[in-house]
């Protein structure tokens, strides 16, 4: 491959060593943005969960570092102007290593040797070493980083760089104002056994024994696609703007490109095409008809990759196949199983794609049989809203707990809840909300600093906004917050129990119980969603079913409220939505499947019931499919059922 078309400072494994030298030439301190970068790269050994972990250990150490932001107290310790924390050998070893490169360059090193000792200095090259040699999943792309690093410790030693921190600044600036890294010492170096792969350009004034032009399509070969929308550069003469180039013109440029390409070969020639089928775009190029030979068509089976993987599947596959003699099936299945037995020092599989027990489909059903009601019918009004919008998404989500890891957004609307409670409860000021406000936002993580800024200023607003809601509720009579429930109703015959909490219940003038579910979402719905919103209806159902009897015995429910704190109504309250009580509206539609059922709530918790009950989740497209997690092998989309 040609040098300059290959990309060495883009590579994953490149960018931190390349980081750690430019550090490491400043003197051996990282910003807080650069030691969280070093930190949770492959040389770093951290992942976001030990960051933010070792950030709550640093703000728990002594007074010096109260205030200061967590990442600012990490890129300290990294850079070894503080005290790393006891136990925490991985921050340690790379403290020290930043260190000793730091002296290398300062002594007079070159980049080379600083390199070497930020490399060579961790378990990352062993680890590598280790998924390379593996065969699994991970294999590629520890090959690709260990190339990347090879390729990278080349440069080095052939730059011409001087030593000591001029030199990094030197090397780092050379690759730097490169728009793609090369290494043309390496370029120049093949000769004897290989094979250069390059452009038609670049192969201008060289010969070789056997010369090989593919994919010579027509629209590749000749391209005489105009790409000049604004201006055509074409039409530039000496004299200025003329005509321009005819096709034709173009058509001849690319013909003696093209022969170009071909008269590279001194012994041998190799020119292919593809041709599709009927119906396909896929056509030769008509310069092979200019060629003076026959074209031979060759229709050419599958290409078998040489990896143990294809190895194996061509192994399973004989050994499945009824044409196949049955000594070959046997040899076939012999060969599996020895492959299957194969280990390394550590004892991890070498080929684990070849033990059955990792085979899709062969593994017994632990049961058709769908548990129980009595088993499964307990129900929070969350998820009974998601069984209504997809129960394949309920399912996968809450069973299989299949669901990414929290964002920011979701950690960002938890904060605000728990802001909200402790102020209704009387422990927080507005100033003192802002403050544990200030305490809590250092350990989210956020992908960027503009993004925190950002979500703090919602976040300041919408419990301002909260503050202001509360204050015009003074006079209202507060039975609690995060008041818990549970409550037992009858559903076609079964026992469903109801459990959950309400954000805020409050007791009106005539001794009903009054719901407030606190929104932190940034859209907002109509006011015919938020009138069958399935969620805030459970819990009218509940206090009809006596879930408060012992705060408010006898209490029927006066309707529920969505309080949406991100959202400006006026005067900076937030936006609230009123969804009427089951005793003003006990039906939404005249359907008579609903009017069979004493309430429409009543209706969508035995829908519920009837999809955990037959133990089918099935897809439902609907509105959830737009950020639905797990949408990407969900058969709705695609066709496929497994």
């Amino acid at each position: 491959m040609a040098g300059d078309e290959i990309g060495l400072a883009g590579e994953l494994a490149v960018r931190p060593l390349l980081l750690a030298l430019e550090i490491a030439g400043r003197g051996g301190v990282p910003d807080p943005d650069e030691a969280h970068r070093l930190l949770l790269s492959g040389w770093g050994g951290f992942d976001a969960v030990s960051i933010r972990r070792l950030g709550r250990r640093l703000r728990g150490a002594p007074a010096e570092g109260a205030g200061i932001p967590a990442e600012a107290l990490i890129a300290e310790a990294l850079g070894g102007l503080r005290d790393v924390p006891e136990g925490e050998e991985t921050l340690a070893l790379r403290r020290d290593l930043l260190a000793a490169a730091a002296t290398t360059i300062r002594t007079g090193g070159r980049p080379e040797d600083a390199l070497w000792t930020l490399w060579a200095g961790t378990d990352w090259p062993a680890t590598l070493r280790q998924e390379a040699l593996s065969g699994g999943d991970s294999a590629p792309r520890a090959h690709r980083d260990l190339d990347a690093v090879t390729a990278l410790f080349t440069l080095a030693r052939e730059s011409l760089a001087p030593v000591g921190d001029e030199g990094v600044r030197w090397f780092l600036a050379e690759i730097a104002q490169q728009q793609i890294p090369a290494d043309s010492q390496r370029e120049a170096a093949v000769f004897g056994r290989g094979v250069r792969v390059l452009t038609a350009h670049r192969a201008k004034g060289h010969a070789w024994p056997f010369t090989i032009v593919a994919g010579v399509q027509e629209g590749i070969w000749p391209d005489i696609q105009r790409r000049g929308s604004v201006f055509d550069p074409l039409k530039l003469t000496s004299a200025g703007l003329g005509e321009g180039v005819s096709t034709r013109e173009l058509v001849a440029t690319e013909r003696r490109l093209f022969l170009l390409a071909c008269s590279r070969a001194q012994h041998r020639l190799l020119v292919t095409a593809v041709e599709g089928t009927d119906g396909e775009d896929d056509r030769p190029s008509r310069f092979l008809s200019e060629l003076g030979r026959p074209l031979r068509t060759v229709d050419a089976p599958e290409p078998r990759l040489h990896t143990l993987r294809a190895l194996v599947a061509d192994l399973r596959r004989t050994a499945q196949d009824d044409a196949a003699s049955p000594s070959l099936r046997q040899a076939a299945t012999r060969r599996l199983a020895a492959l299957a037995q194969q280990r390394d020092d550590s004892g991890t599989p070498l080929v684990p794609d070849a033990d059955p027990r990792r085979w899709w489909g062969l593994a017994e059903p632990t049961s058709w049989a769908a548990p129980t009601p009595e088993d499964r019918l307990v129900l929070s009004p969350s998820q009974l809203e998601g069984i209504l919008a997809c129960p394949r998404q309920f399912f996968l989500r809450r069973e299989a707990r299949a669901d990414p890891p929290r964002g920011s957004a979701t950690v960002v609307g938890s904060v605000i809840h728990a802001v909200a409670e402790r102020a209704a409860t009387g422990e927080l000021s507005a100033h003192s909300a802002e403050g544990l406000l200030d305490e809590i936002w250092a350990d989210i993580p956020f992908a960027a600093a503009w993004l925190s800024a950002s979500e703090r200023a919602d976040a300041d607003a919408a419990v301002a906004r909260f503050l202001a809601w509360q204050a015009g509720h003074e006079h209202a009579d507060l039975v609690g917050v995060e008041v818990p429930f549970a409550v037992r109703i009858d559903i076609d015959g079964a026992v469903a129990t109801l459990r959950g909490s309400v954000d805020r219940l409050e007791r009106t003038a005539g001794g009903d119980l009054r719901v407030i579910d606190f929104k932190t979402g940034r859209s907002t719905p109509t006011k015919d969603e938020v009138a069958r919103m399935p969620q805030i209806g459970v819990y009218q159902l509940a206090i009809e079913a006596g879930a408060f009897d012992d705060v408010a015995p006898g209490a029927a429910s006066a309707g529920a409220s969505l309080v949406y704190l991100r959202h400006d109504d006026n005067e900076g309250w937030p936006k609230e939505f009123r969804q009427p009580s089951l005793t003003e509206a006990p039906h939404l539609t005249d359907d008579a499947d609903e009017l069979a059922y004493p309430t429409w709530v009543h209706q969508r918790v035995a829908q519920a019931h009837a999809v955990l009950a037959s133990g089918r989740f099935d897809a439902r497209p609907g509105p959830v499919c737009r950020h639905c997690p797990v949408a990407s092998s969900c058969p709705a989309r695609s066709g496929q059922v497994m």
